[in-house]
């Protein structure tokens, strides 16, 4: 992401054939989002949205989500002092993940009175014909260090979505969990085949408690 100029540059792969990415490697998009200072999610606007994507930030009083679930385009909202999980676009003939894709926000800081909250998850976007490995996905939200303890603004958890056809060999985990800190809002994680009129939505807070409205 380049702050001065407003952009965020999204990682667009396409593999013909077989994309493997072991135990060892990694496409790490974490903090590669909508820049700090409060700039917004996605159009720039500045303390609009920060800290949010597919869920809410622990200092949200307003529904301040965006994108849609069906196919995550968007990278994650900064906040104060941290940007946003990146966003990616991958189709690949299959993919074999035992390493990692992921999209984290960063985690905030308390600092000179100002609680940062944690920034948001980002956007994975991945098509394949035929998913295995025991990998993971992630687009989580950023957590926040408030006085050396987590109990902080936490950044909401951002968007994933899938569209493979034969994921039987697949055994790992795709997560959009808010980050550690204040309850706040997760984010969802989408799979579908080609094949079905519907696909499978999941919304997973990693067990903290929703935000009360304000």
């Amino acid at each position: 992401a380049d702050s001065g100029s407003q952009t965020v540059h999204a990682l667009d792969l396409d593999v013909s054939g077989t994309l493997n990415i072991d135990d060892t490697s990694k496409i790490d998009l974490d903090g590669k989002g909508y820049p700090s200072s409060n700039w917004s999610g996605p159009d720039f606007s500045a303390g609009t949205r920060r800290g949010c994507h597919g869920g809410l930030s622990s200092q949200a009083a307003d529904d301040c989500t965006y994108g849609r679930y069906e196919q995550a385009r968007f990278a994650g909202s900064g906040s104060h002092s941290t940007r946003g999980g990146g966003v990616a676009d991958i189709h690949a003939g299959e993919v074999v993940l035992d390493g990692l894709i992921r999209a984290n926000g960063q985690v905030g800081y308390y600092w000179d009175g100002n609680d940062g909250a944690g920034g948001a998850g980002g956007g994975l976007h991945l098509e394949t014909a035929r998913l295995s490995g025991d990998g993971e996905l992630q687009a989580n939200g950023g957590g926040n260090h408030l006085n050396n303890t987590s109990s902080g603004n936490a950044g909401g958890g951002g968007r994933i979505s899938v569209i493979v056809t034969d994921r039987s060999d697949f055994s790992g985990v795709m997560g959009t969990a808010q980050g550690v800190g204040r309850a706040a809002g997760a984010g969802t994680v989408y799979v579908k085949s080609p094949l079905e009129a519907h696909g499978h939505l999941r919304v997973n807070k990693g067990g903290y408690i929703s935000p009360t409205k304000r």
